[in-house]
């Protein structure tokens, strides 16, 4: 019999795109959001109309340095799982007793391609 065998009910595992030329990726983290939310309120308080606009993806993944490795810098583009995403900001962390972790917080924003 070949491993893995899953049984029961299939599930997504692991990370959307590990393919990454600078990390090997351990996590991520997808995130869709409304930036802007407008509510209107009759007289006496209550909310009668929202509306939500400004559609945004956010991803979080963090893996460990590949040797040699250059790390993106923030403010450029980088493009995961297929989608072109506006980087944030990068954490390159490191200890003496394990191998650089590095972290990005993108954004893709809905009106940008």
């Amino acid at each position: 019999m070949a491993l893995p065998q899953t049984y029961g009910v299939d599930h997504e595992f692991g990370p959307l795109d590990v393919t990454q030329s600078f990390i090997t990726i351990q996590s991520d983290n997808l995130k869709e959001m409304c930036a802007l939310s407008v509510e209107v309120k009759d007289e006496q308080g209550r909310v009668i109309t929202v509306r939500k606009d400004d559609l945004r993806q956010n991803v979080n993944f963090v893996g460990i340095l590949k040797l040699g490795a250059g790390i993106p810098e923030a403010g450029s583009q980088h493009t995961y799982d297929g989608i072109i995403y506006i980087i944030d900001d990068v954490s390159n962390d490191g200890t003496n007793d394990s191998f650089r972790r590095v972290g990005l917080n993108c954004t893709k924003y809905q009106e940008i391609a």
